[in-house]
Protein backbone atom coordinates (compact mmCIF):
# COMPACT_ATOMS: atom_id res chain seq x y z
CA UNK A 1 0.00 0.00 0.00
CA UNK A 2 1.29 3.88 -0.88
CA UNK A 3 0.09 6.22 1.29
CA UNK A 4 2.88 8.99 1.29
CA UNK A 5 5.54 10.70 -0.69
CA UNK A 6 7.88 12.78 0.23
CA UNK A 7 7.95 15.75 -2.63
CA UNK A 8 9.22 18.87 -3.63
CA UNK A 9 7.08 21.92 -4.09
CA UNK A 10 6.88 21.26 -7.99
CA UNK A 11 5.20 18.32 -7.61
CA UNK A 12 1.45 18.07 -8.25
CA UNK A 13 -1.06 15.64 -6.86
CA UNK A 14 -1.39 14.48 -10.39
CA UNK A 15 2.09 13.35 -10.63
CA UNK A 16 1.76 11.81 -7.51
CA UNK A 17 -1.69 9.37 -8.24
CA UNK A 18 -0.67 8.86 -11.39
CA UNK A 19 3.07 7.62 -9.71
CA UNK A 20 0.94 5.35 -7.39
CA UNK A 21 -0.76 3.80 -10.52
CA UNK A 22 2.65 3.46 -12.03
CA UNK A 23 3.85 1.51 -9.19
CA UNK A 24 0.81 -0.59 -8.70
CA UNK A 25 1.28 -1.85 -12.53
CA UNK A 26 5.11 -2.50 -11.91
CA UNK A 27 4.17 -4.19 -8.60
CA UNK A 28 0.94 -6.37 -9.90
CA UNK A 29 2.64 -7.22 -12.94
CA UNK A 30 5.96 -8.46 -10.98
CA UNK A 31 8.29 -6.82 -12.64
CA UNK A 32 9.37 -5.32 -9.26
CA UNK A 33 10.11 -6.47 -6.14
CA UNK A 34 6.95 -5.11 -3.99
CA UNK A 35 3.84 -6.01 -2.80
CA UNK A 36 0.79 -5.92 -4.79
CA UNK A 37 -1.35 -2.77 -4.81
CA UNK A 38 -4.81 -1.51 -4.93
CA UNK A 39 -6.14 1.57 -3.98
CA UNK A 40 -9.36 3.53 -4.17
CA UNK A 41 -10.59 6.70 -5.01
CA UNK A 42 -12.91 9.05 -2.62
CA UNK A 43 -15.98 10.41 -3.02
CA UNK A 44 -17.79 12.45 -0.27
CA UNK A 45 -19.80 15.42 0.10
CA UNK A 46 -18.79 18.83 -1.20
CA UNK A 47 -18.65 20.49 2.68
CA UNK A 48 -16.02 17.92 2.92
CA UNK A 49 -13.54 19.06 0.70
CA UNK A 50 -14.01 22.63 2.42
CA UNK A 51 -13.38 20.99 6.10
CA UNK A 52 -10.52 18.65 6.12
CA UNK A 53 -6.84 19.54 5.03
CA UNK A 54 -6.32 16.55 3.63
CA UNK A 55 -8.81 16.24 1.13
CA UNK A 56 -7.23 19.70 -0.08
CA UNK A 57 -3.76 18.36 0.14
CA UNK A 58 -4.20 15.62 -2.35
CA UNK A 59 -6.44 18.58 -4.39
CA UNK A 60 -3.33 20.42 -5.29
CA UNK A 61 -3.52 21.94 -8.65
CA UNK A 62 -6.90 20.87 -9.66
CA UNK A 63 -10.31 22.70 -7.76
CA UNK A 64 -11.33 21.04 -4.54
CA UNK A 65 -13.90 18.20 -5.39
CA UNK A 66 -12.85 17.72 -9.12
CA UNK A 67 -9.90 15.66 -9.09
CA UNK A 68 -11.13 12.23 -10.67
CA UNK A 69 -9.80 10.12 -7.55
CA UNK A 70 -11.10 12.67 -5.14
CA UNK A 71 -14.89 14.02 -6.31
CA UNK A 72 -17.21 15.87 -4.51
CA UNK A 73 -20.62 14.36 -5.25
CA UNK A 74 -24.17 15.75 -5.26
CA UNK A 75 -27.67 15.00 -6.44
CA UNK A 76 -27.00 16.87 -9.46
CA UNK A 77 -23.69 14.64 -10.10
CA UNK A 78 -23.69 12.49 -13.17
CA UNK A 79 -22.98 9.34 -11.32
CA UNK A 80 -21.64 6.66 -13.80
CA UNK A 81 -19.34 9.60 -15.27
CA UNK A 82 -18.16 10.00 -11.91
CA UNK A 83 -17.51 6.61 -11.30
CA UNK A 84 -16.16 6.17 -14.60
CA UNK A 85 -13.60 8.60 -14.19
CA UNK A 86 -12.67 7.25 -10.47
CA UNK A 87 -11.87 3.62 -12.64
CA UNK A 88 -9.76 5.60 -14.60
CA UNK A 89 -7.29 6.33 -12.10
CA UNK A 90 -6.66 2.44 -11.82
CA UNK A 91 -8.63 2.49 -8.68
CA UNK A 92 -9.70 -0.94 -8.27
CA UNK A 93 -12.59 0.54 -5.42
CA UNK A 94 -14.45 3.97 -4.22
CA UNK A 95 -14.01 4.66 -0.32
CA UNK A 96 -17.35 6.85 0.77
CA UNK A 97 -16.39 9.47 3.11
CA UNK A 98 -18.44 11.33 4.65
CA UNK A 99 -21.28 14.40 3.83
CA UNK A 100 -23.26 11.88 1.91
CA UNK A 101 -27.03 11.31 1.90
CA UNK A 102 -28.18 7.57 1.98
CA UNK A 103 -29.88 7.91 -1.77
CA UNK A 104 -25.95 9.25 -2.66
CA UNK A 105 -24.86 6.17 -1.39
CA UNK A 106 -27.15 3.73 -2.72
CA UNK A 107 -26.41 4.99 -6.38
CA UNK A 108 -23.31 5.44 -6.00
CA UNK A 109 -22.99 1.53 -4.85
CA UNK A 110 -24.97 0.18 -7.72
CA UNK A 111 -23.20 2.35 -10.42
CA UNK A 112 -19.70 0.85 -8.99
CA UNK A 113 -21.04 -2.57 -8.51
CA UNK A 114 -22.39 -2.36 -12.68
CA UNK A 115 -18.66 -1.22 -13.50
CA UNK A 116 -17.21 -3.80 -11.73
CA UNK A 117 -15.79 -1.46 -8.79
CA UNK A 118 -15.62 -2.30 -4.97
CA UNK A 119 -17.37 -0.27 -2.68
CA UNK A 120 -16.02 0.94 1.15
CA UNK A 121 -17.17 3.00 3.43
CA UNK A 122 -16.98 4.61 6.54
CA UNK A 123 -19.36 2.62 9.23
CA UNK A 124 -20.92 5.68 9.35
CA UNK A 125 -20.90 8.24 6.38
CA UNK A 126 -22.52 11.10 8.53
CA UNK A 127 -25.89 11.67 8.33
CA UNK A 128 -25.87 8.41 6.74
CA UNK A 129 -26.12 5.25 9.26
CA UNK A 130 -24.31 2.36 9.22
CA UNK A 131 -27.55 -0.05 8.50
CA UNK A 132 -27.93 2.39 5.81
CA UNK A 133 -24.86 1.73 4.15
CA UNK A 134 -24.87 -1.67 4.34
CA UNK A 135 -28.39 -1.30 2.67
CA UNK A 136 -27.45 0.30 -0.12
CA UNK A 137 -25.07 -2.33 -0.96
CA UNK A 138 -21.81 -1.01 0.21
CA UNK A 139 -18.64 -4.28 0.31
CA UNK A 140 -17.14 -3.30 3.33
CA UNK A 141 -17.67 -0.97 6.17
CA UNK A 142 -14.79 0.31 8.03
CA UNK A 143 -13.85 1.69 12.09
CA UNK A 144 -15.41 -0.35 14.50
CA UNK A 145 -15.36 2.42 16.75
CA UNK A 146 -18.30 4.44 14.26
CA UNK A 147 -20.40 1.24 14.74
CA UNK A 148 -21.77 3.45 17.89
CA UNK A 149 -23.85 5.82 15.79
CA UNK A 150 -25.83 2.97 15.10
CA UNK A 151 -27.67 3.23 18.29
CA UNK A 152 -28.34 7.09 18.43
CA UNK A 153 -31.72 8.62 17.13
CA UNK A 154 -30.41 10.89 14.11
CA UNK A 155 -26.51 10.97 13.01
CA UNK A 156 -25.26 14.56 12.76
CA UNK A 157 -24.40 15.60 9.58
CA UNK A 158 -21.10 16.98 10.54
CA UNK A 159 -18.79 13.82 9.68
CA UNK A 160 -16.03 15.58 12.44
CA UNK A 161 -17.50 14.23 15.68
CA UNK A 162 -17.12 10.95 14.47
CA UNK A 163 -14.40 9.22 16.84
CA UNK A 164 -16.53 11.26 19.46
CA UNK A 165 -19.49 8.89 19.84
CA UNK A 166 -21.23 8.16 23.45
CA UNK A 167 -19.20 5.22 24.18
CA UNK A 168 -20.15 5.48 27.79
CA UNK A 169 -24.12 5.10 27.08
CA UNK A 170 -24.54 2.97 24.41
CA UNK A 171 -24.39 -0.38 24.55
CA UNK A 172 -21.96 -2.51 21.73
CA UNK A 173 -25.01 -5.31 22.07
CA UNK A 174 -27.54 -2.48 21.91
CA UNK A 175 -30.67 -3.78 19.52
CA UNK A 176 -30.03 -1.85 16.74
CA UNK A 177 -26.07 -2.89 16.44
CA UNK A 178 -27.00 -6.71 16.73
CA UNK A 179 -29.90 -6.27 14.01
CA UNK A 180 -27.08 -4.68 12.01
CA UNK A 181 -24.65 -7.40 12.62
CA UNK A 182 -27.38 -9.59 11.49
CA UNK A 183 -28.01 -8.08 8.09
CA UNK A 184 -24.01 -7.37 7.20
CA UNK A 185 -23.71 -11.30 8.15
CA UNK A 186 -26.73 -11.76 5.19
CA UNK A 187 -25.11 -9.39 3.16
CA UNK A 188 -21.85 -10.79 3.64
CA UNK A 189 -20.44 -7.34 3.92
CA UNK A 190 -17.34 -7.22 5.47
CA UNK A 191 -16.25 -5.04 8.86
CA UNK A 192 -12.91 -3.52 8.39
CA UNK A 193 -12.61 -2.97 12.23
CA UNK A 194 -8.99 -1.15 12.14
CA UNK A 195 -8.70 -1.31 15.98
CA UNK A 196 -4.92 -0.18 16.43
CA UNK A 197 -4.87 2.84 14.96
CA UNK A 198 -7.66 4.19 17.84
CA UNK A 199 -5.52 2.45 20.29
CA UNK A 200 -2.73 4.47 19.65
CA UNK A 201 -4.66 7.55 19.18
CA UNK A 202 -6.36 7.21 22.83
CA UNK A 203 -3.14 6.41 24.61
CA UNK A 204 -1.17 9.39 23.14
CA UNK A 205 -3.58 11.71 22.25
CA UNK A 206 -6.87 10.92 24.49
CA UNK A 207 -8.09 14.55 23.72
CA UNK A 208 -8.84 13.34 19.98
CA UNK A 209 -11.21 10.45 20.81
CA UNK A 210 -14.36 10.19 23.17
CA UNK A 211 -14.15 8.18 26.47
CA UNK A 212 -14.73 4.32 26.39
CA UNK A 213 -13.67 4.37 23.23
CA UNK A 214 -11.21 1.27 22.66
CA UNK A 215 -12.96 -1.11 25.43
CA UNK A 216 -16.35 -0.40 23.69
CA UNK A 217 -14.65 -0.84 20.19
CA UNK A 218 -13.31 -4.58 21.13
CA UNK A 219 -16.75 -5.59 22.48
CA UNK A 220 -18.28 -4.31 19.42
CA UNK A 221 -15.77 -6.12 17.26
CA UNK A 222 -16.10 -9.48 19.22
CA UNK A 223 -19.96 -9.33 19.11
CA UNK A 224 -19.63 -8.85 14.98
CA UNK A 225 -17.57 -11.96 14.95
CA UNK A 226 -20.02 -14.02 17.25
CA UNK A 227 -22.28 -13.31 14.71
CA UNK A 228 -20.90 -14.41 11.80
CA UNK A 229 -19.73 -10.93 10.63
CA UNK A 230 -16.61 -11.39 8.38
CA UNK A 231 -13.84 -9.22 9.84
CA UNK A 232 -10.87 -8.24 8.02
CA UNK A 233 -7.25 -6.96 9.39
CA UNK A 234 -7.10 -3.50 8.14
CA UNK A 235 -4.65 -1.25 9.79
CA UNK A 236 -6.17 2.20 8.54
CA UNK A 237 -2.29 3.88 7.90
CA UNK A 238 0.81 3.42 5.17
CA UNK A 239 0.40 -0.23 7.10
CA UNK A 240 3.93 0.83 8.49
CA UNK A 241 5.15 2.42 11.98
CA UNK A 242 4.99 6.22 11.19
CA UNK A 243 7.15 8.05 13.70
CA UNK A 244 8.17 11.97 13.10
CA UNK A 245 10.07 11.51 9.84
CA UNK A 246 7.43 9.10 8.38
CA UNK A 247 6.98 5.08 7.54
CA UNK A 248 9.61 2.90 8.98
CA UNK A 249 10.28 1.15 5.64
CA UNK A 250 12.08 -1.36 7.18
CA UNK A 251 9.35 -2.19 10.05
CA UNK A 252 6.94 -5.08 10.12
CA UNK A 253 3.50 -4.41 8.72
CA UNK A 254 0.89 -3.08 11.78
CA UNK A 255 -1.10 -5.73 9.72
CA UNK A 256 1.00 -8.04 12.87
CA UNK A 257 -0.30 -5.57 15.43
CA UNK A 258 -4.04 -5.84 14.38
CA UNK A 259 -4.13 -9.61 14.26
CA UNK A 260 -2.73 -9.68 17.62
CA UNK A 261 -5.44 -6.85 19.01
CA UNK A 262 -8.18 -9.64 17.68
CA UNK A 263 -6.94 -12.19 19.32
CA UNK A 264 -5.87 -10.39 22.76
CA UNK A 265 -9.33 -8.05 23.06
CA UNK A 266 -12.01 -9.54 20.56
CA UNK A 267 -11.92 -13.03 21.27
CA UNK A 268 -10.90 -14.40 18.03
CA UNK A 269 -8.57 -17.51 17.85
CA UNK A 270 -5.23 -17.15 16.27
CA UNK A 271 -6.08 -19.00 13.40
CA UNK A 272 -9.76 -16.67 12.71
CA UNK A 273 -7.24 -13.64 13.11
CA UNK A 274 -5.10 -14.94 10.27
CA UNK A 275 -7.80 -15.30 7.96
CA UNK A 276 -9.03 -11.63 8.84
CA UNK A 277 -5.64 -10.78 7.30
CA UNK A 278 -5.66 -13.01 4.63
CA UNK A 279 -8.86 -15.09 3.18
CA UNK A 280 -11.00 -12.19 4.47
CA UNK A 281 -8.47 -9.34 3.16
CA UNK A 282 -8.59 -10.40 -0.26
CA UNK A 283 -12.25 -10.47 0.12
CA UNK A 284 -12.18 -7.19 1.26
CA UNK A 285 -10.31 -6.22 -2.29
CA UNK A 286 -12.34 -7.94 -4.39
CA UNK A 287 -9.25 -10.36 -5.07
CA UNK A 288 -10.96 -13.46 -3.28
CA UNK A 289 -10.74 -15.60 -6.37
CA UNK A 290 -6.76 -14.62 -6.87
CA UNK A 291 -5.13 -14.54 -2.85
CA UNK A 292 -5.97 -15.25 0.20
CA UNK A 293 -6.19 -18.94 0.68
CA UNK A 294 -3.93 -21.88 -0.18
CA UNK A 295 -5.89 -23.60 -3.30
CA UNK A 296 -5.05 -24.54 -6.65
CA UNK A 297 -5.52 -22.08 -9.27
CA UNK A 298 -4.82 -18.67 -6.97
CA UNK A 299 -1.23 -16.92 -6.88
CA UNK A 300 1.15 -18.37 -4.89
CA UNK A 301 1.30 -15.59 -2.34
CA UNK A 302 2.85 -17.26 0.86
CA UNK A 303 4.51 -16.30 4.08
CA UNK A 304 6.72 -19.25 5.56
CA UNK A 305 7.18 -18.36 9.21
CA UNK A 306 9.79 -20.02 11.99
CA UNK A 307 6.99 -20.76 14.38
CA UNK A 308 3.15 -22.14 14.55
CA UNK A 309 1.27 -18.94 14.71
CA UNK A 310 -2.17 -20.88 15.77
CA UNK A 311 0.09 -22.10 18.79
CA UNK A 312 0.39 -17.69 19.20
CA UNK A 313 -0.83 -15.58 16.75
CA UNK A 314 3.07 -13.45 17.85
CA UNK A 315 4.64 -15.77 15.47
CA UNK A 316 3.47 -14.61 12.63
CA UNK A 317 5.98 -11.67 13.25
CA UNK A 318 9.26 -14.56 12.90
CA UNK A 319 9.33 -14.59 8.87
CA UNK A 320 11.70 -16.77 7.13
CA UNK A 321 10.81 -15.90 3.58
CA UNK A 322 7.97 -14.45 1.50
CA UNK A 323 6.72 -16.42 -1.69
CA UNK A 324 4.86 -13.91 -3.70
CA UNK A 325 3.86 -15.23 -7.35
CA UNK A 326 6.07 -18.44 -6.94
CA UNK A 327 9.21 -16.48 -6.82
CA UNK A 328 11.06 -16.32 -2.56
CA UNK A 329 11.76 -13.19 -1.61
CA UNK A 330 14.66 -13.36 1.91
CA UNK A 331 14.82 -9.90 3.94
CA UNK A 332 17.80 -7.82 3.32
CA UNK A 333 20.80 -9.30 4.50
CA UNK A 334 19.57 -13.01 4.85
Amino acid sequence: MIQRFDTGPRMSEMTIHNGVAYLAGQANADLIAAPDIFYVALMAGPTFFTEDVRAQEASVGVPLGTAPWMQAITPQTDIPLAVAAARGTGATALKLYANLSPELVAKISAEAHRQGMQVWSHATIFPTRPSAAVAAGVDVISHSPYLVWEGVAKVPDDYRVRTFGDFMHIRPDAPAILALFATMHERGTILDATLWPFADEAQHHPQKVGAGIMPWSYAVTRLAHQHGVRVDAGSDSSGLPEPVHGAQLTALPLVHAEMAALVAHCGFTPMAAIQAATAVGAAALGQATQRGTITAGKRADLVVLAADPTRDIHNTTRIVFVVKGGRIHHARGT
